[in-house]
């Protein structure tokens, strides 16, 4: 992993984010506006995104069976297994208040692959691997919607229900369709592969004015006091991290998965635990200064991590 372009692209996708704080703030992007840019994000573009590099690595004559497909799946599924562990972990040694408890855990599993992860990931390595990305992204969603629900809800009152019409919506069911697609090997004319780009190109910079947009609808001053956070955030972007990297360099030889893989597990806070904490009932506050301060730590702790991790293995 080169440090410098990583520092590069990570400092680049923060101006983004500073100028999305800088839009709200100055009164041309709103809270109104905010949700319908997410959907629109998460249900147009990221899905365009990832079939752009499906048809790309079809284009290429890259596609078909691949072995890196079964090896990302399983791999990923191994990790959403033991993130739930360092959650329990966690809220038993900063001994989390009982109804923050599934919070926390639901924080600790589900990273911001969806608006952080595929642009960092798309700068750094490209197209292969956004297709690399969009196979961890199905196990996300599948874990997401189903046991986050479970989590979310642990400590609290209330009993956890699945939804299966979200499991059905277009940023679930595209990552299948796409993966399908790879294996068909089917090209597309070069007009809708194009058209398909440019609309998933949209994707890195809306997702990061998105996200400082939204960090600026938050008080900073009740962000800074919840004293629990600082600790969680240094066990889960620095502690789990290291933990967890060589145990990738055991699993996955091929140093371009290795390092999406480790990537994401070095993304911050998703930001469906204020959508889930909102929704369910949880502390949709605790999940905001989450999102928030791991969102800003994590210009930190990417490169820092990233920089020791390749030193060391």
């Amino acid at each position: 992993m080169d440090i410098q372009v990583l520092l590069k692209q990570i400092t680049e996708l923060f101006f983004m984010i500073f100028l999305g704080y800088g839009l709200f703030r100055g009164g041309l992007m709103s809270v109104g506006f905010n949700k319908q840019l997410t959907a629109f994000v998460l249900n147009v573009t990221t899905p365009a995104m990832v079939l752009s590099s499906v048809l790309t690595q079809i284009d290429a004559g890259k596609g078909g069976y691949h072995s890196a497909v079964p090896l990302i799946l399983l791999v990923t599924a191994g990790l959403f297994l033991l993130f739930p562990v360092f959650g329990f972990f966690i809220i038993k040694l900063l001994r989390v208040p009982k109804q923050q408890q599934g919070l926390y855990l639901f924080m600790t599993t589900f990273s911001n692959i969806g608006f952080m992860g595929f642009p960092v990931v798309n700068a750094l390595y490209g197209t292969t691997a956004v297709f690399y990305t969009a196979l961890v992204n199905i196990i996300f969603n599948i874990f997401v919607f189903t046991a986050g629900l479970f989590m979310i809800h642990y400590g609290m009152e209330s009993k956890a229900s699945i939804r299966p019409k979200e499991l059905l919506s277009p940023k679930v069911l595209l990552p299948f369709v796409s993966v399908i697609l790879y294996f068909i090997n089917v090209p597309f004319p070069s007009v809708v592969s194009e058209t398909v780009d440019s609309i998933g190109g949209l994707t890195s910079p809306l997702a990061m004015i998105l996200i400082g947009s939204t960090l600026a609808t938050m008080n900073v001053r009740e962000v800074f006091t919840e004293w629990r956070i600082y600790p969680y955030i240094l066990l889960k972007q620095i502690a789990m991290p290291l933990v967890l990297y060589p145990l990738l360099c055991l699993l996955v030889a091929d140093g371009t998965i290795r390092n999406v893989l480790f990537v994401l597990v070095l993304m911050p806070v998703a930001n469906s635990s204020i959508l889930f904490a909102t929704e369910y009932g949880a502390d949709e506050k605790l999940a905001a200064k989450g999102v928030f301060l791991s969102t800003v730590f994590s210009m930190v702790s990417i490169p820092l991590v990233s920089y020791n991790c390749t030193a060391l293995f």
